[in-house]
Parts: C-alpha cells; structure tokens; sequence
C-alpha cells in the first residue's frame, strides 16, 4: 500500500515507519511495516503465513517465528490485545487478518458534497499553479514526490550506435554528474549489489530497465529509476533519459540533448544532468555552482571514463588486480583524472603494493584542489588515511566529506574506521548506524551496527533492530560464507528472548538454530553448534550443552566447550581435565579464556605457556592488552600472589568492561575472589556489582557467565546483611532456570537459600 493511511483511528506512515495515535507514536521494523502495508492491501483477507513471508522476505531465509514477532511489533505499536482484537486476528491454521477499517488518504471527513466541492477547487489551483511554475510539466501522467536526499538508480544505457566506447561507459558518467548534486542521491552499486543477492544474482549483473525496477522495488527505498539510451545520426549523437515511478512502472519524464561528435558527449550529459535535477526539484542556482567545479572536475576522454567504469566494477567485487590494470589505463588515457589515481591506489594497498600505491596517492593528491567538492575531500580523506597515516587529518576531510554529503557511503565507511584509528570510537557510532542505513539490505553492515552498538554504546537496546534485520536478510549462501558472524545473527533471537526473561521462546530459537546447523557443512557447523551448545548452559541445560558440544569434530573446540560445561557445574576435575586437553592454548589462540580455566585449577605451567603464546600473537593488537592483564591477573591469583593480581585484574577487567565477553566476567569474578580474600568486602561487591550491570551488552552464550557473577553477588550481599538485594537477584536467576536440570549446581544452591 503506497503512502501515507489510517488503520482505524490510527495513521500509519509507511516511509517513517511510523504508527501514531493515542496520543503516542510507536516506530517498527520496516519489515513489520510492510507487513501491515501487506495486511491494508488485503483488509479483511485472511492472508496465510506464508503469502505473507513470501510477499515481505521473498527469496530470504526465514523461518515463521519472524514474521510473528513482526505481527507482535505491530500489535504492540497499535495497543492491540491477541486475545480480544481489534485490530490484527490470528486465524488458527489459517494465518492474520486486518480487521480494523483501513482509509487512504488520511483527510479529515466531511460531508460528500463539501468533499466534492473542495476537490475540484484543489485539482483547479493546483493545475494552475503547475501550468504556471513547470509548464513543461502540464500534461504529465504522473509525478514522484521527489524529496532533497531521495535515492535514484540508473540502469545500463541501450546503446544503438554500435560504437563500444558508449558500452557501460555513460552510466558512470551521468552518475558521476549527479553524484555531484546535494539534492539527488544515486544509488551506489554496492547497495544494488545487495539487492542482487537477495534475488539470487551474481553482483554486477548488467542492470537492463527491467531489472533496475525489480532492484528498486526489492530495495524499497529508491524514488526513482533512470533508464537511458544513445543513438547516432550522421555525426550527431542523442543522448536520451527517462524518468520512471517504480512502484507503478510510469514513465513520468522524458528528456534528451545532442552532441556534435564523441568529443562533446561529456557536455551534453552535463546538460542532460542539469535537467534532470532541475525536473527532480533542485534549485537552479544550486546547479548552476556545482557545475562550476564540474566543468574542471570531469574527464573529457571517454576512453578514460569507459576504462574507469570497468576498473570501478571490478573495485565493487573487490577484485583489486584486474581492477587496477583497467583503472592504470584510464589514467594513461587522461592523467589528469584524479579519481581514476586515487582508486587506482586503492587497488594497489590492497594488494599490499605500496610502492606502486604511492605516486598514485601523491597525483591524486595534487589534482585535489582541481576536482569537485566531493571528490576532493574523499582524496584527502584517503591520502591522509592510507599514505601518510595521518588519522587526524583524515578524520578532519572525511568529516567534511559526510557533512557535505551525508550519504557518501565510502565516505561515512571510512570515516568510521579514520575515527577507531584516531582513538575515537564513541564517535564513529552514529557513522556505524549511517552506514546500515545506506545499505539497509547487508546483513554484515546491520551486524557491524548491532555489534557496536551493544558493546560500545550507551543504547544497547537499540542494537535491535539493526540485528533483527540482519537476521531477516541470511541466505543459506551467506550462512555458509561467514559462520562466525552470522551464527551470533542467527541466536540474536534467542539473545532478545532471554535478555528479556522470556526462556520458553529462547530454548525454541535455539532448537531451530541447532536444526539449521545440522543442515550445514561440517566445518560451518561447527560453529553454530558450540555456539548453540554454550548457550544452553544460560539455561541451565547441561545435558543438552553436552550433547551438543561433544558432537563438535575440532578436538581444541570440543574440550574448550566441555571446560565450560565443567565450570558450570563446579566439577573442578573434569575442568582441570578438559582444560589440560588443551595443551597451552592449541588452537585457540583467539580466546584468552583457556589460560584463565587452566590457572584456576592449578596447572600454572600450561597457563603461563598460553599467555605466552596469546601476548605473542596478539603483539600488534591495540586492543589486547587490557586482554593479557586478565589472563596474568588470574595466574598471579592462583600463584598466591593478591596484591600483583587486583592490580592486573582491575586494569584489564576496567578497560574491557563493556565487551560482555567470558573474559570480562570471568575477570570481575576473580577480582572479587581477590578482594574477598583481603577481607574487602565492599570492594567485591563493587567489582560484581560493575559486571552485574553489564547484563544489557551479553548474548546468551556467555550469559551463564553473568549468572556466575550474579550469583557470587548475591552471597556477598547475604554476607553483609543485603537480604533484600539478593532475593532480588535469587529470583531473576531463578526465572532464567525456570527449564534447567533439576540437578544444575545454581539452581539447587538457589532452593537451599529460600
């Protein structure tokens, strides 16, 4: 359903993702939004789950809890009872129902008469108005309500003159005009890319008009589709574009300009640029100074152009030597073309081939001042960045980079990572989100938003939606590709549930993750599994952990899992066994948590030998020292020695305290063990109680080690007569174990306190 609509009393705002009414406004999911957009088109309908699922995640990966939490959102955002509806009815067997009236548009009623009379004065202003302003609009079929920041695409020019050099080549040179414009947005391959994928097609695909519109309404965010073409006559080129509403398939504008031979199809593309913004809305004074840079800015070889366009869509699959070869030629055709320098340098960095890199980054650099805003500061961006690794001076041009064009998205991209190498990670946050914004169809840029903003943020609910999100946009393909990633995308669910006491619901996602994983081939499954193993400890289901963890086919991996079913137990031998297994780290050498098993069970040799080997490895890590302070903080605890321990532990545990990684609260625990030792009591609490306050940033597969803390903090308050305080946290504890084995050592040390 198209535009803005009432359900009942309410208004719903589709392109905001916005219900309001009652006085309150709720914001859902867009994919719970286009749910009910689904549910308005068919009011009264009763629509089977699975029309539903395959009109809104068409060709993705999910499963039918999904679209019931996305019904959930909405019954909640509508102050909706299940039980007694009003609004949205489950049809048992049969699926939803949108039984609360549904009108568009949203206009105050009144009687059909004044209704009447008032549209026909309406239509009759509004015709003038436009026969006045735009009269080479009177007349049109239809329009797009066409706002500043509005997203377009532009699909492959059909070249009828036969001449290769036009083959691909225009498009990237209309974009490259627009892209220039601070009131269009074209869409940039890598979204397109996105939706390929969704649609199950290889990146790249050439984007004929009828493609382009399926990418725009897979995407659901792009406001207009430009389809182009070229032809000759005599020495005569015409340049043509159409404007086409999408949603509707409508052409709405028709435009075009001719070029008196090759040389002048750069300027007549120019001018079919300005015309298409002037028709989107831009002002004209605003065109008129852009194109002054741009008349500096823009190659005028189209030889070079075609070499960078082909050089760009091999940037786009990141294939950086094939890439660099057409981007070299393109600056061997104009050396001049700043753009094609710095990509060019680009390519060679990756390749890790700085000395050819170098003159490229320097060309680039010195062509700078003669390029367009845009370009410029993405140069300076990038040469401050990756050439003189400059990260302040790199911060500064991409900041201006995104202030001048806030939906750059390799400009908000690396103005994220200029801020996490100038120190400055709490400023690259809203940049994070940015960036899952502009590629609302990647699962690993909504997972890097959701990641960050649980652990870096001071919002860790509102990672969310952002992980929701991803979670509706897996493939079996992409489960596959990165198991680490999307395995924590995969038991986000079962994190939401949990986080919010809800373990019945939990355990069910869990179940479906394990199901999934079996599917998977054995070196992917391996990581699902001991992810799902590790979380059933949370539960307090040990049997089921086990049985999971031992099925693991990686020896250091089955022994790392089954050290912590040990300690989950207190069963101090199978933990001294288990870790012992593990012979000084293995492969684990990305996890510190194995020295700290292995000291807190007396096998002080080994544990000193995987400290030794992490330090080693983890050298030119900036972000593990705070890591190994954890790991020798546990080791100097063991050997007897406090005072070198709480100092080791208060430093690491202080500087990682929002990773909600096992080492965190394996740390906290140990740093109170410490202090409870000095005869410190408050200090012990106080070393808890920070980890205690961690509980909004952990995934349920560490939440058992939480559970540890919790429980740890409750004796202490027992001790110093917080009876109060540790009932509380008794009887949250016990609502987590509501399903665990009757025999889990926690659940039974919670009955004997009540």
């Amino acid at each position: 359903m198209e535009g803005d609509f009432h359900v009942g009393r309410w208004l719903v705002q589709p392109k905001l993702n916005c219900i309001s009414g009652n006085g309150k406004t709720a914001h859902v999911e867009p994919k719970a939004m286009q749910v009910l957009a689904y549910l308005a088109e068919h009011t009264g309908d009763v629509m089977p789950k699975e029309r539903i699922i395959q009109a809104v995640w068409a060709d993705t990966f999910v499963t039918d809890d999904v679209l019931t939490r996305a019904i959930s959102e909405l019954r909640k955002a509508f102050d909706d009872n299940p039980h007694e509806p009003h609004f949205i009815q489950t049809i048992p067997r049969g699926g939803y129902q949108l039984i609360a009236p549904v009108e568009s548009p949203a206009v105050p009623r009144a009687p059909a008469v004044y209704k009447l009379v008032l549209a026909i004065a309406l239509v009759a202003v509004l015709t003038l108005a436009a026969y006045f302003m735009r009269p080479d609009w009177f007349g049109r079929k239809a329009g797009i309500a066409f706002n500043p920041r509005d997203w377009v695409l532009i699909s492959n020019f059909e070249n009828r003159t036969g001449e290769s050099v036009f083959a691909g080549t225009l498009e990237y040179a209309l974009e490259r005009e627009l892209c220039n414009s601070k009131f269009v947005n074209v869409v940039p391959r890598e979204r397109i890319n996105d939706a390929l994928l969704l649609m199950k097609k290889a990146p790249n695909t050439p984007l004929d008009p009828a493609l382009g519109r399926e990418v725009c309404l897979r995407d659901g965010g792009i406001r207009a589709l430009l389809t182009g073409r070229v032809e000759k006559l005599d020495r005569t080129y015409l340049l043509s574009v159409a404007v086409m509403n999408p949603t509707n398939g409508v052409t709405v504008a028709s435009l075009s300009e001719e070029a008196r031979g090759q040389r002048e199809v750069p300027a007549a593309l120019r001018r079919l640029s300005n015309q298409l913004r002037e028709r989107l809305g831009e002002a004209l004074p605003l065109i008129a100074q852009s194109n002054q840079a741009l008349e500096k800015a823009t190659t005028p070889s189209l030889r070079a152009l075609r070499f960078y366009s082909l050089g760009m869509t091999l940037v786009n699959e990141q294939k950086w030597r094939e890439a660099a070869a057409l981007l070299d030629q393109a600056v061997r055709e104009d050396p001049q073309f700043a753009s094609a320098h710095i990509y060019l340098a680009h390519c060679y960095s990756n390749l890790d081939r700085e000395d050819q890199a170098g003159p490229h980054y320097q060309k680039a650099f010195e062509l700078a001042d003669k390029t367009t805003d845009r370009e410029r500061y993405f140069i300076l961006g990038s040469y401050y960045s990756r050439f003189l690794h400059d990260p302040d001076k790199a911060v500064q041009n991409y900041e201006i980079l995104v202030r001048l064009y806030p939906d750059h998205y390799w400009g908000v991209n690396n103005l994220v990572g200029a801020y996490r190498r100038a120190g400055m990670a709490n400023k690259a946050i809203v940049y994070i989100i940015r960036r899952a914004l502009l590629r609302p169809n990647d699962p690993m840029v909504n997972y890097s938003a959701a990641t960050s903003l649980l652990s870096e943020s001071d919002n860790p609910a509102g990672a969310r939606p952002y992980a929701l999100r991803a979670r509706t946009l897996l493939t079996p393909e992409i489960l596959e590709r990165n198991p680490v990633v999307t395995s924590w995308i995969m038991l986000f669910p079962a994190t939401d549930y949990w986080q919010q006491g809800h373990v019945q619901e939990a355990r069910k996602e869990l179940s479906q993750v394990a199901q999934i994983a079996r599917s998977l081939d054995v070196k992917v499954r391996d990581t699902y599994l001991e992810e799902v193993g590790l979380s059933y400890i949370a539960l307090g289901e040990l049997r089921t952990a086990e049985g999971l963890l031992n099925a693991l086919t990686d020896p250091d991996e089955r022994n790392f899992g089954l050290a912590l079913v040990a300690l989950a137990r207190d069963d101090l031998a199978s933990l001294r066994e288990y870790s012992g297994r593990q012979g000084g780290g293995g492969g684990l050498l990305d996890t510190p948590v194995p020295p700290i098993l292995m000291a807190r069970v007396g096998l002080l040799t080994e544990a000193k030998q995987g400290i030794a080997k992490r330090s080693t490895e983890w050298r030119t890590d900036p972000s593990a020292p705070p890591f190994v302070k954890v790991m020798k903080g546990e080791l100097a605890l063991a050997g007897g020695q406090r005072t070198r321990a709480i100092g080791l532990l208060q430093e690491g545990v202080q500087a990682i305290h929002q990773s909600g990684t096992f080492t965190f609260f394996l740390g906290a625990e140990a740093l109170a063990r410490a202090w409870e030792r000095e005869g410190n009591l408050p200090k012990a609490i106080g070393a808890l109680e920070m980890a205690s306050a961690e509980r909004p940033r952990i995934t349920i597969v560490r939440g058992f080690a939480w559970m540890r803390v919790q429980r740890h903090l409750a004796q202490l308050y027992r001790k110093v007569g917080r009876q109060q305080g540790a009932q509380r946290i008794e009887a949250e504890l016990g609502r987590l174990l509501a399903g665990a084995d009757p025999d889990f050592p926690m659940l039974v040390q919670l009955r004997a306190s009540q």
